[in-house]
């Protein structure tokens, strides 16, 4: 990596001012901040005047903050060691993010993939006993859905998949959940796909369409995604 005679000026003096008790442009970070690597790779120093490198970081790898500095540089721990990263390089700032957020975020994602997958079939034919794009019956196309747009494997009847998951109310629902209904037990199936609708393999008159959720009395509503 080279700098121009100002950058390089500029890095060389906060040498001084990292060794000083009181940098003057210093700002001590929050423990809860990180930088994450926004570029596919990403040179990380082990001083602060950048003349070794100490690892390559890569794209969406995460450090704790230490420390920030004057010319878009940042101090970071590497596994537990001080290093230095420029932001101008592609490097930012934000938020820690728990795994827990991280999970919640990540299913959410999975939900919002899995409904406009689902739409994607709005008009495709009802197949009684048909699992793929030829032909659906209910369970089916929540099975082929599911595996295919969140990798999400369940059972192949309406009543077994009553099963997988977490049971919800009503008032609890987002997006990708299944929606259960029963004449004197469970026989039909549909995703939530927000907006108080599900999108379903109806019959054979209507083939895969849309409907308000509560078309038919919901007998469950289960959250397989992120569960």
């Amino acid at each position: 990596m080279k700098f121009n005679k100002v950058v390089a000026f500029g890095i060389l003096s906060l040498s001084l001012l990292v060794g000083s008790a009181t940098p003057a442009f210093a700002d001590t970070a929050n423990e809860e901040m990180i930088v994450k690597i926004d570029s596919d790779s990403v040179n990380i120093y082990r001083d602060v005047e950048f003349t070794k490198v100490l690892t390559v970081g890569k794209k969406s790898q995460e450090y704790d903050l230490v420390q920030k500095l004057p010319s878009n540089l940042v101090k970071i721990s590497v596994d537990g060691s001080e290093a230095y990263v420029s932001l101008d390089q592609g490097a930012s700032i934000g938020p820690k993010v728990t795994e827990e957020e991280k999970a919640v975020a990540n299913a959410k994602a999975k939900r919002e993939e899995a409904v406009k997958y689902a739409l994607g079939f709005v008009g495709s034919r009802y197949t009684y006993g048909g699992a793929s794009p030829s032909g659906f019956d209910c369970s089916g196309f929540t099975q082929y859905i599911l595996r295919n747009s969140a990798g999400v494997s369940m059972p192949r009847n309406s009543a077994s998949q009553s099963s997988v998951g977490t049971q919800i109310d009503a008032s609890q629902m987002e997006p990708g959940d299944l929606v259960f209904y029963s004449r004197g037990g469970i026989d039909h199936v549909a995703m939530y796909i927000g907006d108080g609708k599900v999108v379903h393999a109806a019959n054979e008159r209507m083939g895969v369409t849309t409907a308000a959720w509560n078309y038919r009395a919901p007998a469950k509503i289960m959250r397989v995604i992120g569960a």
